[in-house]
């Protein structure tokens, strides 16, 4: 492959990339997201529902603070709890745990 051939290759590669890391993303809608009251931005769950995150007066408990989260990207990154997938980094589940 020489340098031509492969400044056409990258653009084609970066755009694949970026479309299967969108599929990657934990649905809000999903049952499992439901279950576990997930929500890409912790400041609008339903703390009657969830207890939890109702006790957390600070405001501090979101995945970026979680221990099951593995930071990539843009604030993004990977829960274990959803099998790898990715997860907004300032939304919040009820498997939320201290690091």
């Amino acid at each position: 492959m020489d340098r031509r051939q492969f400044i056409r290759f990258v653009p084609l590669v970066a755009l694949a990339s970026s479309a299967f890391a969108q599929q990657d993303e934990v649905d809000p809608k999903s049952p499992t997201a439901i279950a576990l009251g997930y929500s890409t931005d912790h400041s609008r769950v339903d703390t009657t529902r969830w207890s939890k995150k109702g006790q957390d007066v600070q405001g501090q408990q979101r995945c970026q603070t979680c221990a099951l989260f593995t930071s990539t990207d843009n604030g993004n990154g990977i829960c274990s709890i959803f099998a790898g997938r990715q997860v907004a980094g300032n939304g919040w589940c009820n498997a939320w745990t201290r690091r």
